[in-house]
């Protein structure tokens, strides 16, 4: 399957011409030049009372227990939705993408910088979601993470989870660069929907990753 990208932004969307969304070249990866193992990333998903509105259930938000603050963002067609830290302000909410079968893919980008998100030189995270449920889980995370060089020491590898509304695959590398790398695939539990996410964040920053995978969503009409 092959999603052919509008080509707005080149690193991230350089893949899309080979497979669907995946870690830009750029992971493979800048200054990423020795191993820094860290402690792994932890997911937990902690319900609260609030949740984004959505015709099926959705994931709930994280309580913030830190110093840093979240804010929700959704993607310009409301199709998409995820929280991140505030001071992720470079936003790109009207992206799509189609693939060679015709099915439409919604992104959804947000980082400090999304230039140096892109090179990995700054936190951020790329979120894409189709009806598209054709592709397995496995091809979609071996997509997401076709360009994750040996520079990088991997954790998890193709972890399962279930988070009662997404069940999934998760993989993660720690870099030398400073950052971590996640990448996930998943469906809803009626396999209605596909969700794709890759995020770079600061080594064992397990906050800010807890905040992205229990608040990710994706609602079609």
């Amino acid at each position: 399957m092959t999603i052919h990208s509008n080509g707005r932004i080149p690193g991230l969307r350089r893949a899309l011409t080979v497979g669907l969304i995946a870690v830009p070249a750029a992971l493979v990866l800048a200054g990423c030049t020795s191993f820094s193992p860290t402690p792994q990333l932890t997911r937990v998903d902690t319900p609260s009372p609030t949740a984004k509105p959505s015709p099926k259930p959705t994931k709930s938000s994280s309580p913030d227990t830190n110093s840093t603050d979240y804010v929700p963002i959704t993607s310009a067609d409301d199709v998409l939705y995820i929280e991140v830290p505030s001071s992720w302000e470079d936003i790109e909410d009207t992206l799509s993408t189609t693939d060679d079968a015709g099915g439409t893919w919604t992104e959804l980008e947000a980082a400090e910088d999304i230039s140096s998100f892109e090179s990995v030189e700054a936190p951020g995270v790329l979120l894409a979601g189709s009806q598209d449920t054709t592709l397995t889980l496995q091809q979609g995370l071996d997509e997401i993470t076709s360009g994750v060089g040996e520079d990088c020491v991997p954790g998890n590898a193709a972890t399962s989870f279930d988070d009662g509304v997404y069940q999934g695959l998760e993989s993660d590398w720690t870099c030398d660069s400073g950052y971590d790398i996640v990448a996930l695939a998943a469906n809803d539990e009626p396999k209605t929907v596909t969700v794709l996410m890759e995020a770079v964040i600061e080594h064992g920053d397990d906050d800010t990753f807890s905040q992205l995978t229990s608040t990710y969503d994706a609602a079609f009409e």
